[in-house]
């Protein structure tokens, strides 16, 4: 029997976005009999892996500490978008 679990995964920069989309991959490895769904802040690598991204990460890379403060409505809002998607969808698992 097949069981179906949805699993959010948040990735907030390039590494994380890579060891995160080999974990995404090993778990699937891992679970031949789960259907297992995944969601959250996503890079291009996790995408490619099959996340859905509900925020696309590399979109919130900034540099320098004067942008910082101009990015905080960006960063909130993310925040939000996820906190939500997450209330919606209800994830079985949540790994940040």
């Amino acid at each position: 029997m097949i069981s179906k679990s949805t699993v959010m995964i948040v990735a907030g920069e390039a590494s994380g976005d890579r060891h995160a989309a080999k974990l995404v991959n090993e778990l699937r490895v891992c679970s031949p009999l789960s259907e297992l769904t995944f969601f959250g802040s996503a890079g291009p690598f996790m995408r490619d892996s099959g996340v859905e991204a509900t925020i696309e990460a590399d979109r919130l890379s900034i540099v320098g500490l004067a942008e910082i403060g101009r990015a905080l409505p960006m960063f909130y809002d993310a925040f939000v978008r996820l906190k939500n998607e997450a209330a919606l969808r209800k994830p079985d698992l949540v790994i940040l």
